[in-house]
Formats: structure tokens, sequence, C-alpha cells
């Protein structure tokens, strides 16, 4: 946490920072290099157990929490050429983009259910894909103890960074203005927070148009997201600077 807060008040003092690369995680990636890190989608935590969080100040925004691939990742492709669509440049291959509740069934196409199930029973994490007549036309399910795994190496401690940003001749800059530790409270309460439909799951398939996978599946991950406004249900702060 030092280490972290040093490179903040190092930052603050420097007033505004010529961004390290261009892009929308440009602002988060130039903090990340100026403590010694390096790019990378690791399942553990950026920095000495705490994740690196960066936006831009006075937006509210969901956060990307972590990424877990389900553990029937064979089942994928199923999943994805049930409820896709063609994509535009390449029809041939299939796109798909789902934000998912627990506490609400989705419909898609008029013709499939999708339902997001805390299976107590089986210690699971569940996607279900249903037909009109309720038939099950595909699942993808995680357990208990991966995400809990996820939990404990990715986020259990969270550095919550707000910028300001400005463009000169085409070049980034960003000024860093408050930072936030938090803790998390515990994982039964991820649990119950994702059963009530407050922590969502993010699906993002794409297609690659170009190289040697082209016009196969791009999987950007299926993500554990929560809305920036309901952070504290699910952390306590431990620190703020400004």
């Amino acid at each position: 946490m030092d280490d972290i807060l040093d490179t903040f008040n190092t930052c603050k003092k420097k007033g505004w920072i010529k961004g390290t690369r261009k892009g929308n995680n440009a602002v988060g990636v130039t903090f990340e290099q100026m403590i010694g890190l390096k790019e990378n989608s690791s399942p553990l935590a950026d920095f000495n157990g705490i994740e690196i969080k960066t936006k831009y100040s006075k937006q509210f925004s969901n956060i990307t929490m972590f990424c877990c691939f389900p553990c029937n990742w064979d089942d994928m492709d199923n999943f994805v050429n049930i409820l896709g669509r063609p994509d535009k440049a390449i029809e041939s291959s299939k796109v798909l983009y789902l934000t998912l509740y627990a506490n609400t069934i989705s419909c898609l196409k008029n013709k499939y259910y999708i339902k997001v199930h805390i299976d107590n029973s089986t210690d699971q994490i569940k996607i279900k894909v249903l037909d009109k007549s309720g038939n099950k036309l595909s699942e993808l399910y995680w357990t208990f103890d991966k995400i809990k795994r996820r939990l404990s190496g990715k986020i259990s401690n969270i550095a919550f960074l707000d910028a300001i940003q400005k463009t000169k001749n085409g070049v980034q800059y960003f000024k860093y203005i408050r930072l936030r530790f938090y803790k998390l409270k515990s994982k039964e309460v991820f649990f119950d927070l994702l059963n009530k439909g407050i922590i969502y799951i993010v699906i993002n398939v794409g297609v690659y148009k170009s190289g040697k996978n082209v016009g196969n599946p791009h999987y950007h991950g299926i993500n554990f997201c929560i809305d920036e406004s309901n952070i504290e249900l699910l952390y306590k702060k431990v620190l703020e600077v400004s």
C-alpha cells in the first residue's frame, strides 16, 4: 500500500503527466508503469496483493472486478452458437455480448431464456439457456471454490484511482487527484450481492478480423462486475487521500 500511496503523492506533485500509451486504458497503464508494473492479464492482484483500478473523476462507471472462464470451457462454443448473432463483417462467425443478472430472467431473440442461478446444492454458479418450453439447451458453470480463489487472489484489496485528462497536440495527459483503498468485506457478501443482481456477469465474444485466427471467436472475457455506486456494499473503505 505504501508504494502505491507514494507514487500517487509523486504524481500529485508533478501535476499533468504524459500518457505512456493511447486508448481507454492509458490512464491506468501510465500509473502502473510508474510503480514498475508491466501490463498483464494475470488472475492475481496487480501489486503486492492490491488490485489497481483507475477511472476518470466524476464519472460513475461499472467496475470489472475479475475475469473468470467457466469450468466447462469446452461448452462455450455451443453457448455462443445458440445465442450469438452473425458478425457484421464476417457473417459466417457469431458474436455475443450479454449482461446477466441473477435476479432477472433474460429473453433473447424472443425464443431463448437465460438465467443466472446460484446453486447452493451443488456449490455452483450456473448460466442456463432454456427454450420456451423450459428445456435446457446449454449451460455454463463455475464452482464456488473457483470464484473464491479468484476473490482471494485478485480483488481482496483494491486501490481506486480517480484522474482527469486532457489532450494537447494529440497527446493525452493525466492528473491523478484521488486515491481510495478498499478491503473486501467477505466472500459471503460477494455471493449475496451476486444473487441480488447487484454484482452481474458480462459476456463479450467477438471475432478475429485479421491474422492467422481470422473468423475464429475472440473471447474478450466473462467478467464479474459491479457499479461503482455500489462499491461500498462489497468493500470497506480503508483509506482515502486527495
